[in-house]
């Protein structure tokens, strides 16, 4: 059966978000309220979002404390193209949002940052001191 997942992942940036959404070919859609679903199904939200090539969208809800959430359908056809798109349980763009906080953190405190991909996929974020 279809239904939204919330994906435990605590959000505290947009920026950060946006940035990793843009990594992986997403589009963070601000101020838009509905995310899409199994059966042209809508759940209400603060901001979505797009991944190409379903018809199926992320749900970005700011909780109280002023963080945000995700959620999502992971069901049927259009729920594995975004699980393609973003990793199960959304594990790519998790990744993505963490490298982008950190290189943000890093540069918080001037360091020089820089990142490579490894051979079996994980991204190494490399900060130095600037002297």
């Amino acid at each position: 059966m279809s239904h939204m997942t919330q994906v435990s992942l605590e959000i505290k940036s947009l920026a950060e978000l946006e940035r990793a959404c843009n990594r992986l070919g997403l589009t963070l859609v601000r101020g838009k309220t509905k995310a899409r679903y199994y059966g042209h199904s809508t759940m209400t939200c603060d901001h979505v979002i797009e991944v190409p090539r379903t018809a199926f969208d992320i749900a970005v809800k700011r909780l109280s404390n002023g963080t945000f959430t995700l959620s999502c359908d992971f069901y049927g056809q259009e729920g594995g193209i975004l699980k393609q798109t973003c990793g199960n349980d959304l594990g790519l763009l998790k990744q993505a949002y963490a490298v982008e906080v950190a290189k943000r953190e890093g540069r918080k405190k001037g360091m020089s940052v820089t990142e490579e991909k490894t051979s079996n996929g994980k991204i190494r974020v490399k900060m130095k001191a600037v002297v």
